[in-house]
């Protein structure tokens, strides 16, 4: 695997689940941590999507990814923000 202590590019994203290739990537807010798995995407004109499984509730949901690569979802009252991803190879 591949370790990565920045936000990914779309076009990294894109080539790495197009290859079969879901990326772990995890997160923080505040002293907590979280970790999910991207395991597809939607793009369009104006916006690019990730369709990801998040392992503590064991459900699949979606999230914009910001124009920066950072991913935030919400859990709960928490919001995570992504600090590093893992490539799968």
């Amino acid at each position: 695997c591949t370790a990565y202590q920045s936000s990914l590019s779309a076009s990294t994203i894109i080539n790495q689940i197009n290859s079969s290739k879901p990326i772990i990537a995890g997160f923080v807010s505040g002293l907590s941590g979280h970790m999910i798995l991207v395991r597809g995407y939607s793009e369009g004109a104006s916006y690019f999507t990730i369709s990801y499984m998040d392992p503590a509730t064991a459900t699949y949901r979606t999230t914009q990814i910001a124009t920066d690569g950072t991913i935030t979802f919400h859990e709960g009252n928490k919001t995570f923000t992504n600090t590093c991803y893992i490539r799968l190879n």
